[in-house]
């Protein structure tokens, strides 16, 4: 049996990632979300690997309807 010990580091960095997609004529999709990031190492006899561990998760979808205008082409 191989020991391997498997330790958090107390570094934790978060944030609020946005992004905003056309959706169709005069809409958009406004998604945020919850970004962290930490780290883990694992430690066995004859070896240790440091690695990164990012989680991504939706706080808020939401499409916004923009107004479709009541001319076209100088027409009303």
């Amino acid at each position: 049996m191989i020991p391997i010990k498997l330790t958090f580091s107390s570094q934790l960095n978060s944030n609020i990632d946005i992004d905003i997609k056309e959706y169709g004529i005069n809409n958009v999709i406004v998604e945020v979300y919850y970004v962290g990031e930490f780290y883990e190492q694992i430690t066995m006899p004859m070896t240790s690997k440091r690695r990164k561990i990012v989680v991504k998760k939706p706080v808020l979808i939401n499409i916004i309807k923009g107004k479709i205008p009541d001319y076209y082409m100088g027409h009303t």
